[in-house]
């Protein structure tokens, strides 16, 4: 149910839509992956549900919602095979993570799909990431 809110005879929907699709420290994120990655022919998408690259067995019908969470980054080969997920830390501290992040960890290990975390107290910081991503990718 929407709730409105008279202002100078107009309703006004508690929605907007977004400014743009990513915040700030995501968006230098993302044009320093593009640009260490993109020579290489590694295609570098935005907020991927996992359900869009990870297939839930029939035989474990239980868990579905995992599905359901959403990803910073995922790093695709050129025929847009996932490869490997990043998350944007904004807290900026190892274990500060929350049980939906602890739950796609789980998730992401079982697929054995590697998950690297960049925490945003390093910036976005083109070495920190090389160097993070060198163990998972070859550019």
């Amino acid at each position: 149910m929407s709730i409105f809110r008279r202002h100078g005879g107009k309703p006004e929907s508690e929605y907007r839509k977004k400014e743009y699709l990513m915040s700030a420290i995501e968006w230098e994120f993302f044009g320093c992956l593009n640009k260490l990655l993109a020579p290489s022919g590694y295609v570098v998408q935005p907020h991927v549900p996992l359900m869009s690259v990870i297939e839930k067995l029939k035989h474990f019908a239980s868990r579905h919602e995992d599905l359901h969470d959403v990803i910073d980054f995922c790093i695709f080969d050129d025929d847009y095979h996932p490869l490997l997920f990043i998350e944007v830390d904004e807290q900026g501290e190892e274990g500060d993570g929350s049980k939906t992040m602890d739950r796609v960890r789980e998730v992401l290990a079982e697929a054995k799909v590697p998950l690297v975390t960049f925490w945003t107290n390093y910036g976005a910081d083109e070495e920190y990431i090389r160097e993070r991503l060198r163990k998972y990718l070859k550019f």
